[in-house]
C-alpha cells in the first residue's frame, strides 16, 4: 500500500473539517430557530388546521392533512387523501416550494382539503412560526394555510411517503 501524499491528506482533512463545520452550523441554526419560535420547522409534524380561510375538520390520522420538513430541503406529508413529497427552499421567512409528486388514490369520501392544500403549497411565498403554529402566506400577504404542531412524533412521517408506490 502506498502512503497518502501530504497534499491528498490535507485535502481530505479539509473536506472532513468542512463537513463537520457545516453540520455544526446546521444544528446551531436549528437550535436558534427552536429557541426563537418554540417549535422547530424541521422534523415537526405540522397538521393542517385551516386551509383557504376555512377550518379543517378533524380526521383520523390516516386521513389527516399534514407536512413534515427535513433539513435537506425536502417536504413530505398528505393532502388528506394522497401522500405528497417535494422540495422547498427557505431563506429567512421566504419559502418556495418546488415541484411535488403525489400518489393518485381514489379516496372514498374525499375531504375538501386536497385543492386548498395544494393551492397553499404552490402559492406560498412566506412562512411564519409562532409557538406551535406554522402559517403560510401569499405574496400579497393573504394567509393561505395554518398548521399546528402535532403531538405525534414526526419520526414515522419523515421517510419518503411515496416509497413502494409506482
Amino acid at each position: 500500500m502506498r502512503p497518502i501524499a501530504p497534499v491528498a491528506r490535507a485535502r481530505a482533512l479539509t473536506l472532513v473539517l468542512t463537513l463537520c463545520l457545516s453540520f455544526v452550523t446546521e444544528v446551531a441554526a436549528a437550535q436558534s430557530q427552536k429557541a426563537a419560535t418554540g417549535t422547530p420547522l424541521v422534523g415537526t409534524r405540522w397538521r393542517a388546521t385551516e386551509l383557504d380561510g376555512k377550518p379543517v375538520a378533524s380526521q383520523n390520522e390516516a386521513r389527516e392533512a399534514f407536512l413534515v420538513f427535513d433539513s435537506t430541503g425536502r417536504v413530505a406529508g398528505s393532502d388528506g387523501c394522497n401522500r405528497v413529497t417535494g422540495g422547498y427552499e427557505l431563506t429567512g421567512e421566504r419559502v418556495k416550494f418546488g415541484q411535488s409528486a403525489a400518489t393518485q388514490m381514489a379516496c372514498l369520501n374525499p375531504t375538501e382539503t386536497e385543492r386548498p392544500f395544494h393551492a397553499a403549497m404552490t402559492g406560498a411565498t412566506r412562512l411564519a412560526i409562532a409557538g406551535d403554529r406554522l402559517e403560510l402566506y401569499s405574496s400579497t400577504g393573504s394567509r393561505l394555510a395554518v398548521f399546528t404542531a402535532s403531538a405525534q412524533s414526526a419520526g414515522n412521517s419523515t421517510r419518503d411517503p411515496l416509497a413502494g408506490t409506482s
